[in-house]
């Protein structure tokens, strides 16, 4: 389970998509700071383990330390994995990965033949998390974002136009209800029907 918070950035939409105001890029590391001084406890109670995945380091200092403090008490917990990828461009987090592969083939730990989809995808800051089953889109927009790119190559998609804070447990379940329909093929074809009785 993932969920994506704010990216603070420079002018222009690379890496991390459009600025956003001031006002509303505190409010959202606001909410986030509520958010997780608020449920850590919780969190650690019902063995849910918490990663960030992204480029934390450019969060504010009070808020990287309520991170790291929360991804600490929950380190052992393994009936959940939640990934917060906050601040985070999939782009970016594939660049970072790929530069990581190009230093160990310059290094000459790896062979150019060993830089594989798994190796790629191992270097990730969402590694641990997998591929994504099922995006849900929330806020009306039907694309992507530059939200988990590599990790969707073969998710399910479903579209809501309500936004994330409003999204409805009878939603996810509708959501679920949908996925749970799908023919999942993960690029392959469907079967073909077979032939009619003679």
């Amino acid at each position: 389970m993932g969920g994506h918070g704010a990216a603070p950035h420079g002018p222009g939409r690379p890496p991390h998509g459009p600025d956003r105001p001031p006002l509303a890029l505190q409010a959202l590391l606001s909410l986030m700071r509520v958010a997780l001084e608020s449920n850590a406890a919780e969190l650690a109670r019902e063995g849910v383990r918490v990663k960030f995945a992204g480029e934390t380091g450019r969060l504010p200092l009070a808020l990287r330390a309520i991170v790291a403090a929360v991804e600490r008490r929950t380190r052992a917990n393994r009936r959940l994995l939640l990934t917060v990828a906050c601040p985070y461009g999939a782009r970016g987090d594939i660049a970072g990965a790929a530069r990581e592969l190009a230093r160990s083939v310059a290094a000459g730990e790896l062979a150019p033949e060993d830089v594989t989809e798994e190796a790629l995808g191992s270097r990730m800051s969402t590694a641990e998390a997998g591929d994504v089953d099922l995006l849900i889109r929330t806020s009306g927009e039907l694309r992507l974002s530059n939200f988990l790119l590599w990790e969707s190559a073969y998710a399910e998609l479903w579209f809501t136009g309500r936004c994330w804070p409003d999204f409805t447990e009878e939603e996810l379940r509708d959501a679920m209800d949908s996925y749970a329909r799908r023919d999942r093929r993960f690029g392959g074809r469907h079967a073909p029907p077979p032939p009619p009785a003679a």
